[in-house]
């Protein structure tokens, strides 16, 4: 089974199989896809989890950053 690049547990990924895998219903962000490695990019799944804790951080950086944008010290 493969494992996650990011932090090394599996990453249940089914696409290899003839099953529907999560991974198809998940948006992965280009920006977490350029933290990779080079020489695993495009070659393994990052796991669910992974993707989600980078997900939540990106959502809560941009909200930040458009409450900066409504400052109108």
């Amino acid at each position: 089974m493969n494992h996650c690049p990011l932090c090394q547990r599996q990453n249940l990924c089914m696409a290899d199989t003839s099953g529907a895998c999560w991974c198809t219903e998940k948006i992965i962000s280009p920006e977490l896809l350029e933290t990779l490695p080079a020489e695993v990019k495009n070659t393994v799944c990052i796991c669910a989890n992974c993707i989600d804790k980078f997900n939540d951080q990106l959502s809560t950086k941009n909200s930040k950053i458009g409450d900066d944008s409504l400052d109108t010290k």
